[in-house]
């Protein structure tokens, strides 16, 4: 997810346009513009944006051959 604001120990982040408040207390300096590997509303763990794109593209390439990735199907990009 990309973190869009962050107030606190929490954050608003976004997937293709869904957004939802995610705990960011176990990232170093969490900043609007980082992507996060989040889990159960936890962000566990910072991803660089071409990484984040990589496994975004092959998530949604999953779901185009109709296999679900951990968190369900992806919205296409916009």
């Amino acid at each position: 997810m990309k973190i869009i604001r962050v107030e606190g120990d929490t954050a608003r982040a976004s997937l293709s346009g869904l957004e939802q408040e995610i705990d960011v207390r176990f990232l170093d300096d969490p900043r609007p513009g980082d992507y996060a590997i989040v889990h159960a509303g936890f962000a566990i763990d910072k991803l660089d944006p071409e990484e984040a794109k990589k496994t975004l593209d092959l998530f949604r390439q999953l779901s185009a051959e109709g296999l679900t990735p951990p968190s369900g199907p992806l919205p296409p990009e916009k």
